[in-house]
Order: C-alpha cells, then sequence, then structure tokens
C-alpha cells in the first residue's frame, strides 16, 4: 500500500509539473510565433530596400529601415515645418472618394489608440451594467455622443476570445464608471478568457 501510494505521489507530482511547464512553454510559443509574424510582415514590406545598391542583403534590414522611418516621422511631427508637411501628405488621400472614406476611417482608429491623446480611444477602461442590471462590464469609451438630449458615452466591450470582437453600447455618462485598470489588462484578461486577471480592480 505505501509503495502504491508513494507511486501516486510521484505520479501527481509529474503530471502537474509537465501541465505546468507545457503552459509556460505554450506562452514562449505564442508569443514567439507572433514576433516571427510581426518581422516577416515588416521585413517584407521593405523588401525593395534590400534589392537597392549597398545595401546587404540580410534578413531584418527591412526592419532596421522601418525603425529610422518612423523615427523620422516621429521628429517630423516636432517642428512646424514638419507638421505642415505631414498634414499635406495627410490631406492629399482626402481629395479622392473612395480613398478619403477608407483612410478618415484607418486615421481615427489609428490616433484612438495614441495614449493621453484624448479623453476617448484605446486608452483607459471603464464599467457599466451591461446587459442588466446588476452584472458588471468592462469596456473602453471611444466616443461620446448627444441622445435624447443627454450625455452619452459609446462603449465598446471587447469579449472572448478575440479583442476585436463584441458589442458596442449606448451608456448615460453618468453610469460609466471609471477604473483603474489599465488597457493591456483588460485585453490579457480578454485573451485568456479571464484567467489572467488582477486580484482587485478599483
Amino acid at each position: 500500500m505505501e509503495k502504491r501510494g508513494c507511486g501516486n505521489r510521484i505520479a501527481r507530482h509529474f503530471t502537474q509539473k509537465i501541465k505546468t511547464g507545457s503552459f509556460i512553454l505554450l506562452s514562449f510559443v505564442i508569443v514567439a510565433l507572433v514576433l516571427k509574424f510581426i518581422f516577416n510582415l515588416v521585413d517584407g514590406i521593405f523588401l525593395e530596400v534590400r534589392r537597392m545598391p549597398y545595401v546587404p542583403d540580410v534578413p531584418g534590414i527591412g526592419i532596421a529601415f522601418a525603425i529610422i522611418l518612423v523615427y523620422i516621422l516621429g521628429m517630423l511631427e516636432s517642428n512646424r515645418i514638419g507638421k505642415k508637411f505631414i498634414r499635406m501628405c495627410q490631406q492629399a488621400p482626402l481629395r479622392v472618394p473612395f480613398i478619403k472614406v477608407l483612410y478618415s476611417m484607418t486615421k481615427q482608429l489609428v490616433e484612438s489608440f495614441k495614449p493621453n491623446e484624448t479623453a476617448f480611444g484605446f486608452n483607459r477602461v471603464v464599467s457599466i451594467e451591461y446587459p442588466r442590471r446588476g452584472v458588471e462590464s468592462l469596456g473602453v469609451p471611444v466616443s461620446k455622443i448627444i441622445r435624447g438630449g443627454k450625455h452619452c458615452v459609446v462603449v465598446y466591450i471587447p469579449t472572448p476570445p478575440t479583442p476585436y470582437t463584441g458589442p458596442l453600447v449606448v451608456v448615460p455618462e453618468e453610469e460609466v464608471h471609471e477604473t483603474d485598470l489599465p488597457i493591456e489588462k483588460l485585453m490579457q484578461m480578454v485573451v485568456s478568457l479571464g484567467i489572467v486577471s488582477p486580484e482587485e480592480i478599483n
């Protein structure tokens, strides 16, 4: 009996460690696959750079070129002449009817992710009672509208397993409650199906 009990303990210990190790390894594998996808995507976009004279044809040169380009754009945005040049470039697509709609939507979506740029966008998390009283849902306030003479907030509620799907609800402003939860933590909760959650949300 003692040998059997000892064998069971060893088996449980071995099984538990295998499960724990598998989840840790899976996390690393997922991150590695995502990084590989982004690397290949960006490096592929700037593939022509590797074909230019005097440019070494090595993997990753497109990434380096992208970083330099982003840095230059950031520098241009920080001075008056650069801002004027960027505004001119941004206005150019707005002269073409179809591209105007697509570009405006894309620009507004991208700017909503800028930190501390506005009170609305993907930079803070709020709590609302949804889908019924007594049940709280965490969401992101994306815009503000007036409905029936009342100030309301448009709240996007990300749902598992993909954060980019979920209901869009209009809530009276006084029923929207601020939280101290960072947007990154909310995304982690959604992707992990709630397994990765903070101990406390104020």
